[in-house]
């Protein structure tokens, strides 16, 4: 993997990934992105019905599937609650923004209906020294 781009994930062994530790997570990686950024636009998503869900792990795109996706929220890191945990599939917090031309993007994801034990790292387009931060914190080792 080029050293701008990153795609990984963290697996608790005994326990599903509790909403304290996701969003600590979500801090700790937006403190470290935004040694790239000095100002990151922050969006948290929320898929909270299983139609939406279902319809975004379609890769195959028709027109009825913009219309399923309409119902995903979105949310804060400082509004999103135990409740609107509970009731997602799947959440994403994305720090974006532009690094140049190229769009700058870190995301952090929870997959509770695939996978409630682990989340999902995801980054592109980072100068060296962000890439490092991230990975050296948050990348398990091998």
């Amino acid at each position: 993997m080029s050293p701008n781009k990153f795609s990984f994930s963290r697996e608790n062994r005994f326990h599903e990934v509790l909403l304290e530790e996701f969003l600590s997570t979500a801090r700790k990686l937006y403190q470290a992105a935004s040694l790239a950024k000095k100002s990151l636009n922050v969006k948290v998503i929320a898929t909270e019905d299983i139609a939406a869900y279902n319809y975004s792990k379609i890769t195959l795109w028709t027109d009825g599937i913009e219309d399923g996706l309409k119902s995903k929220q979105y949310y804060s890191l400082d509004n999103i609650t135990q409740e609107v945990w509970n009731r997602a599939f799947y959440v994403q917090v994305a720090f974006h923004g532009k690094q140049g031309a190229n769009p700058f993007m870190v995301c952090l994801s929870c997959d509770k209906n695939a996978n409630a034990k682990q989340m999902e790292f995801y980054g592109q387009h980072l100068d060296e020294k962000t890439y490092q931060a991230i990975t050296r914190q948050f990348q398990p080792p091998p």
